[in-house]
């Protein structure tokens, strides 16, 4: 059996997202909207890094809340960092301890 985890919001907690601005529970919908700006370029056949989504849904996020647009540099550099889900290593080790070939997969670049 084989298992393919998206990293970015699965095996990563996308809460670093809003850190900058100290409001963690932003993150997931940074994360949302930043996934649906890159499902929209694909549909119409345009490719920008994911970092590029991640930068428009950061600045629409600051500015859509009233928060410092002066942070959003901040944010996409923790972008390139996400911590794992606490449980993320557990439930890997256990999928890989029952034979289970376990492969992950982004859209994020290289150096993220």
């Amino acid at each position: 059996m084989h298992v393919l985890f998206d990293v970015n919001g699965t095996i990563t907690d996308p809460a670093g997202l809003g850190e900058a601005w100290g409001r963690p529970e932003l993150g997931a919908r940074i994360l949302r909207c930043a996934v649906e700006s890159a499902m929209t370029d694909t549909i119409v056949g345009v490719h920008r890094p994911l970092g590029e989504h991640l930068r428009g849904a950061l600045t629409l996020e600051a500015a859509r809340s009233g928060l410092d647009a002066a942070l959003v540099d901040e944010a996409a550099e923790r972008a390139t960092r996400l911590s794992p889900w606490p449980d993320a290593r557990e439930a890997l080790d256990l999928l890989a301890d029952a034979g289970v070939t376990v492969a992950a997969l982004t859209n994020s670049g290289a150096e993220a």
